[in-house]
């Protein structure tokens, strides 16, 4: 923190996490049916996240991993030409400025870069229906 910033949150956006709050079980359940579809529809198809037994999931994304990030970027516009939105899912930290800052460059963690190359996050909302999510796989799978 800086002296004189104020980080605190607005009520306007304390009233809508509120809200949020009080609908969650709600909002987890129907965010893992898409999730849940987007798998079954999926799974032979492409390479999905892997899910653990052990641990839970919030249902905040679900991303693909293509062959190549040429790939990804035909997928994507192939999807965008179709009024789905697919993003890209992260920059690898060490390529940020603060990991160019400590000595890190492009090559140094083939995986990650590898990774993020060719990962494509599919739409996943909380009011997002199976027939939202059917539109999006019968797209996808145009292409594949």
């Amino acid at each position: 923190q800086q002296p004189g910033l104020s980080v605190k949150m607005s009520n306007l956006h304390a009233a809508l996490l509120y809200s949020h709050l009080m609908k969650e079980k709600e909002i987890l359940k129907r965010r893992k049916e898409v999730y849940d579809f987007y798998c079954m529809s999926l799974e032979k198809k492409l390479t999905l996240p892997a899910r653990q037994g052990y641990n839970t999931d919030n249902y905040h994304v679900f991303f693909i991993i293509l062959e190549s990030e040429s790939k990804r970027e035909e997928v994507r516009k192939h999807l965008k030409d179709r009024n789905i939105h697919g993003h890209t899912h992260y920059v690898p930290l060490h390529l940020s400025s603060m990991g160019k800052k400590l000595g890190y460059k492009y090559g140094d963690l083939k995986n990650t870069e590898k990774f993020s190359e060719c990962m494509l996050r599919l739409p996943l909302y909380n009011t997002m229906t199976i027939e939202e999510a059917r539109y999006v796989t019968e797209c996808l799978k145009e292409c594949l």
